[in-house]
């Protein structure tokens, strides 16, 4: 008796991959192909020809399956024995779809550089992924999926796009003399030269920093800056820097070091140019960071000026801080009289990111420079309880002769200002002075400390008291911290936020600074807020009382 097949001579997998495969060919619905190739795959009966086949479909659909299912066929041994499926692969680069250019990217970055097959081969594939990048780098999943490649390929790819002349000109200080440069190029281009900075080979930072110098001699000085910034970083997770590099180049980097040195200059001589924007000129200033210090140092120095715009300034004591060399400190402190307090503000971040900076520290606390109600309570306890004891003593000794003056004291003699009537116009602009690196009113500042609408309701004393004694009352959230990391830097911010792998820390200005965990020796809480005492030093009676108007204003 019996009708039905048994288990044992059911039909295997095998027998259905004809059909799957002349519907994958001849179907026509395209949902239909589609299924039909991942059918394939499913049971093991997937072949290259099967997949050239669906490079060519019609449907971008079926392309884009197609391009993801070829990268089984490109692994470490497939390339070099499938040219055809490569050849068809690069080709997708011009695909009228940017979901099938997305996984061409994808499936092109599989392919491991050294398994290219050939020089034409490697070409082929970075020329491929280089007009991918060109055309589709303002989508910030097709970047992702072009870094996804081979790191060995980032420095090459870098240059491919840096040479490009049909690529950005953006011709600062002249006017624009090419094509403007596709959404997303700047990003990718810094990504592309960290990956590369961070295998720290010579060879890949010699070749982005020839790249970088020759875009910059063209004019597309915006991406030729991306380029080095990514390189910093990159070399940085490497254990290396680039400054140092620039100074004393390996054998190998001679010729690289010589072909950017132009691009240093040009970017020095915009950044001291008065009749550039100031954001241009603050952009600049920071590509300085990536030069050997002694090619900048006296020109970061001469922006120490209250002449210079306060974003000027700025970039210019982030800059020097970015470097290792003893004379920083003394550079910093002996402009210390002539900075504004947003200034002073970076400028002490800068001074006690590292330890030997302190002795310059000290140095302008004894000629008279710098005073101990410069320092928040924080910096002073850190110089208090310092393990070098000489500059421990040395530090209570200078500290003791200039002790800040009691809160309570300074809240009494300032009672006046309540008297007075404020003016909300003019305390907005005492506030753009004094606050806005740290405090939001408006449209004006950083949101670093608390938002002002939330405390608008308090009386004038209230407000009184909190300007002039901000480590009286701190929410737990504006708290600030300090992080020492494993190669020397001491950083101060509040913590906004934490992931498994890394800090981030803010601070005024609203600048932020990622950790990574693995960088971090300590993480000590301050106790109190990046708000420094002693502001009252910078505020007449009439200012306090214009403030707390302008702050009880607040919509």
């Amino acid at each position: 008796g019996g009708g039905g097949n048994s288990a044992g001579n059911a039909p295997g997998p095998g027998a259905a991959a004809q059909p799957l495969r002349a519907l994958a060919r001849e179907a026509s619905r395209p949902l239909t192909r589609f299924h039909a190739l991942w059918a394939l795959e499913a049971i093991g009966s997937l072949a290259a020809g099967d997949v050239l086949r669906a490079l060519d479909d019609a449907e971008p659909g079926v392309r884009e399956a197609a391009a993801r299912l070829a990268e089984r066929f490109l692994g470490p041994a497939g390339a070099s024995g499938l040219p055809r499926l490569l050849e068809r692969l690069c080709a997708l680069a011009a695909d009228p779809s940017p979901r099938v250019r997305r996984q061409a990217a994808l499936a092109l970055g599989g392919v491991p550089a050294a398994d290219e097959a050939d020089e034409a081969g490697r070409a082929a594939v970075l020329g491929a992924l280089a007009g991918i990048a060109r055309r589709d780098c303002g989508d910030e999943w097709t970047r992702a999926a072009i870094l996804s490649g081979a790191p060995e390929r980032a420095a090459p790819l870098l240059g491919a796009l840096l040479l490009d002349g049909t690529l950005l000109r953006d011709g600062a200080p002249a006017p624009p003399a090419g094509p403007a440069p596709p959404p997303g190029l700047e990003a990718l281009a810094s990504a592309l030269a960290a990956v590369a900075g961070a295998r720290g080979e010579p060879r890949d930072a010699a070749l982005v920093l020839e790249a970088a110098g020759a875009a910059g001699v063209r004019g597309a000085g915006a991406l030729a800056g991306a380029a080095l910034t990514g390189l910093c970083e990159g070399l940085r997770r490497a254990g290396k820097r680039l400054p140092d590099l620039l100074a004393s180049p390996p054998a190998g980097l001679e010729g690289a070091v010589k072909a950017v040195a132009p691009l240093f200059e040009k970017t020095a001589a915009e950044a001291t140019d008065a009749s550039l924007p100031e954001a241009l000129r603050a952009e600049r200033v920071r590509l300085l960071s990536c030069a050997a210090f002694s090619l900048v140092s006296e020109r970061l120095a001469a922006l120490l000026d209250p002449r210079e715009p306060q974003g000027v300034q700025l970039a210019a004591v982030r800059a020097l801080a970015a470097y290792a060399d003893l004379a920083v400190g003394r550079t910093i402190a002996s402009r210390w009289p002539a900075l504004s307090p947003p200034v002073r503000r970076e400028a002490l971040e800068a001074l006690f990111q590292r330890g030997e900076r302190l002795e310059a520290v000290l140095d302008a606390l004894e000629e008279g420079a710098m005073a101990a109600a410069d320092f928040e309570p924080s910096r002073r306890e850190r110089l208090l309880k310092h393990p070098d004891a000489a500059l421990r003593g040395r530090a209570a000794r200078l500290l003791e002769e200039s002790v800040p003056a009691d809160r309570k004291a300074v809240i009494e003699a300032r009672r006046g200002a309540l008297a007075l009537k404020g003016d909300a116009g003019r305390g907005g602009e005492v506030f753009k002075r004094v606050c806005a690196t740290c405090h939001k009113l408006g449209e004006v500042g950083n949101l670093v400390a608390p938002d002002f609408r939330a405390v608008r309701d308090r009386t004038p004393e209230a407000l009184l008291e909190q300007v002039l004694d901000p480590n009286r009352e701190v929410a737990p959230q504006f708290v600030a911290y300090t992080v020492q990391t494993v190669d020397g830097r001491v950083l101060t911010g509040i913590l906004t936020a934490e992931t498994e792998t890394s800090l981030t820390l803010r601070r005024a200005e609203g600048v932020e600074e990622a950790v990574l965990r693995s960088e971090v020796l300590r993480l000590e809480s301050t106790g109190v807020s990046l708000m420094p005492e002693g502001l009252e030093r910078d505020l007449t009676d009439q200012d306090v009382a214009d403030v707390i108007e302008a702050i009880r204003a607040e919509g």
